[in-house]
């Protein structure tokens, strides 16, 4: 493994791949072994070497020959088996990949790196929880009482004493409370919360609201207005009348605020008052009171129509000859209900019945002077 970790970084320097450099070394090492046997074979048979030696008086020069055994090369000899090149293909390097991850998680430095990491994780752990029950007070709560009712200041001190905090998270505007009263809380009583939790409040307002007049477009009559000022927050104020003969009855005809008069034209181009108002109302009526009783007897049923129809007052017709007619011209009043009194009343609008005859009464003046001059001061 060592070797071929040598092997990469070397052809990594050499700008060559792995194998390539492999390559290399195993044909020049083949190459190399090729050329032993002849590097042999001219040692063995190079010539003879005579070494003169120096002459001895008296005596015959010795030579010496300097023979080299031949060496016997047995070209039949077998060379020594070159270890067989191992195959680098996909299969190959898939498997020394193997082998090396595999040998990497069960190393000893990995085991070991490995288990620190564990135990620094589960110590860790054990901090932040511990830590969190401590700041939260884990499993402890208390419950909740009710602050609805209270002043705000109130609320602030109890739950203050419980380790609780008020939160105000809206104001609503209550005419029938104080300002700074407690309307309503989250969470809701009796609900159980921890320590330290926060309680938010809806507390009164102590400004209304301003919000528009209702129009009387749709809604003139006076219960369906009634209705209309209670969907805004209004409250319903005095009702005065007023006589209107071509209107019904109770048909709003002004909005009264604060003394003034507000007319249809202006409620539709929009009028604000403060929620909680209280709005006056002036409506129609067709009998607005006590009115004289008219003085008709003796008088023709268009002179008493006349009369009648300036007092508001509402008339019943009988003939003696039961005309059906609606309008019986030329009769005379010869009887009336209620009669006549001085200084008498009646209420507007209220029934006044004539009796009705073709022959004047006889108790009724005869000149007609007269009578037209009475119908014209009528």
């Amino acid at each position: 493994m060592h070797y071929g970790r040598g092997v990469m970084q070397q052809s990594g320097l050499m700008g060559v791949t792995p194998f390539a450099l492999l390559d290399q070394v195993l044909t020049e090492s083949l190459q190399y072994a090729e050329l032993v046997p002849t590097l042999v074979a001219e040692v063995v048979t190079a010539p003879k070497v005579t070494i003169p030696i120096a002459s001895i008086p008296n005596t015959e020069p010795v030579v010496a020959p300097v023979e080299i055994a031949p060496a016997v090369v047995d070209n039949t000899t077998e060379r020594t088996a070159m270890p067989e090149i191992p195959s680098y293909g996909v299969e190959a390097r898939f498997k020394e990949f193997l082998n090396d991850t595999i040998g990497f998680f069960v190393s000893k430095i990995f085991i070991k790196n490995l288990l620190a990491l564990g135990a620094f994780l589960l110590i860790t752990f054990l901090a932040i929880t511990t830590g969190l029950k401590l700041y939260t007070h884990h499993g402890e709560s208390l419950e909740l009482r009710d602050f609805r009712g209270m002043s705000l200041e109130e609320a602030k001190a109890k739950a203050r004493a419980a380790s609780f905090r008020i939160v105000v998270n809206s104001t609503q505007f209550d005419a029938n409370k104080a300002p700074g009263i407690i309307l309503d809380q989250d969470p809701k009583p009796p609900a159980r919360v921890k320590n330290s939790r926060n309680i938010y409040v809806v507390i009164t307002s102590g400004t209304a609201p301003m919000v528009d007049l209702p129009d009387l477009v749709g809604r003139d009559e006076l219960s369906v207005y009634v209705k209309a000022l209670k969907r805004k927050g209004l409250d319903e104020g005095k009702i005065e009348f007023q006589f209107d003969r071509q209107l019904e009855e109770n048909t709003v005809l002004f909005v009264v605020y604060k003394g003034r008069k507000i007319s249809a034209a202006e409620l539709k181009t929009g009028v604000k008052v403060p929620k909680a108002s209280k709005i006056g109302l002036i409506v129609s009526v067709r009998n607005t009171g006590d009115v004289p009783i008219p003085d008709v007897l003796c008088k023709t049923f268009d002179q008493a129509e006349f009369i009648v129809g300036n007092s508001g007052v509402k008339l019943i017709l009988e003939t003696d000859d039961n005309n059906p007619a609606s309008r019986p011209v030329g009769y005379f009043v010869w009887k009336q209900e209620p009669a006549f009194h001085p200084d008498s009343t009646m209420k507007s609008g209220a029934e006044l019945k004539l009796f009705l005859t073709l022959k004047r009464p006889a108790d009724c003046p005869t000149e007609a002077p007269e009578q037209e001059g009475e119908f014209e001061n009528e």
